[in-house]
């Protein structure tokens, strides 16, 4: 019996997102000083911490390629995988549902 077991173990699919595979990702959420009050609500999605800074404290190369802000940028070691911009009124209306789904599309 616990052989059977063994082999159903063996072909059945498991996928988890393990610690390692969560601390390939990094959200980082930049916006301009004067917008601050449109900051997202969102602290951490699927345990990744986001990081919050400031457009002025950016590069001007990295200034020159953002449009609009606030901007959620996702990285999966260390390239970008995906980011989501503000809208017109200066506010970027995310859910902690939308940025998992990329998430898992990304771990794939």
């Amino acid at each position: 019996m616990k052989y059977i077991l063994l082999i159903l173990l063996f072909f059945m699919p498991l996928k988890v997102n393990t610690t390692s595979e969560i601390k390939d990702f990094r959200l980082v959420h930049v916006n301009a000083k004067w917008n601050d009050h449109n900051n997202i609500k969102i602290k951490t999605v699927s345990g990744i911490e986001i990081e919050f800074t400031t457009l002025e404290a950016q590069s001007a190369d990295f200034k020159n390629k953002i449009n609009r802000v606030p901007i959620l940028i996702l990285y999966k070691d260390g390239r970008q995988v995906y980011n989501w911009q503000a809208d017109l009124s200066f506010k970027l209306n995310i859910t902690e549902e939308d940025i998992k789904s990329i998430i898992k599309k990304a771990s794939k």
